[in-house]
């Protein structure tokens, strides 16, 4: 059989080693909580660098709509190179009139 003063020893033993549990998983739990806060805290910051995200695309995406797309583009190109070709047809229509009003106005100041 044990003796006594054994059975004390084992107990303190035993009560130590339960205070050095309880002591881990005590501040192991307390580093967990602040761990999670910390976690907590970090995806409410995700959450609104993800809200804004959002709206900052929903705003592109309204300004997009507006913008002509692949095919107006070209119709428009295909628009301007036609004007472009009638103002070239229209500068070249009106040199012989300029050619005249230069004519005119010489004559006028040399008559006058």
């Amino acid at each position: 059989m044990m003796e006594i003063g054994s059975l004390a020893q084992i107990g303190s033993l035993a009560i130590a080693a339960l205070a050095v549990v309880i002591s881990v998983l005590g501040s192991s739990r307390k580093g967990w909580e602040e761990r999670i806060k910390a976690a907590v805290g970090a995806t409410d910051d995700v959450d609104l660098r993800v809200t804004e995200i959002e709206r900052r695309i929903v705003r592109l995406e309204r300004d997009i709509q507006h913008l002509p797309d692949k095919d107006l583009a070209h119709r428009m190109e295909m628009s301007i190179a036609r004007l472009e070709g009638r103002l070239e047809t229209m500068d070249e229509r009106l040199k012989p009139v300029a050619a005249m009003a230069a004519r005119m106005q010489e004559h006028l100041l040399e008559r006058g």
